[in-house]
């Protein structure tokens, strides 16, 4: 059996503040998913807002939220990591902010990696139906 560990680096996934939990298959609008679970937290150096240092518990965790990031196939099956990412608050300018990860732009679904497979493929002399699926 795979440990997580080696999930993770056989898909590309190079951040350390990810856990993966578990995986399934689930049927999302007539397409077969493959999905992976997993948690992201970590304790935050300062506050994005304001850049105030995390000293004396200043920034606390603040519940979680569940995101959905989609990757490339994986065999015949779509990819989709379903991350419940960890919410902060500041106590210095009382705004909140989420746990971020490398492997997509902020507020953004697509990660990085497809992003550049979809760029590669527009380089190439394909049809916009077949770079689409």
């Amino acid at each position: 059996m795979c440990s997580k560990t080696s999930i993770t680096e056989i898909l590309g996934i190079n951040d350390t503040n990810l856990e993966i939990l578990g995986n399934s298959k689930k049927i999302i609008k007539g397409v077969e998913y493959t999905v992976l679970s997993g948690r992201l937290t970590y304790t935050p150096n300062y506050c994005p807002k304001c850049r105030c240092k995390n000293e004396k518990y200043d920034i606390v965790k603040n519940g979680s939220q569940t995101v959905k990031v989609l990757f490339n196939r994986v065999n015949v099956n779509p990819l989709l990591l379903i991350i419940k990412k960890q919410r902060f608050y500041c106590k210095h300018c009382e705004a909140t902010f989420m746990a971020e990860t490398p492997l997509t732009d902020k507020g953004c679904f697509i990660s990085r990696d497809v992003k550049k497979l979809i760029v590669l493929n527009l380089c190439e002399m394909k049809s916009m139906s077949l770079i689409a699926r």
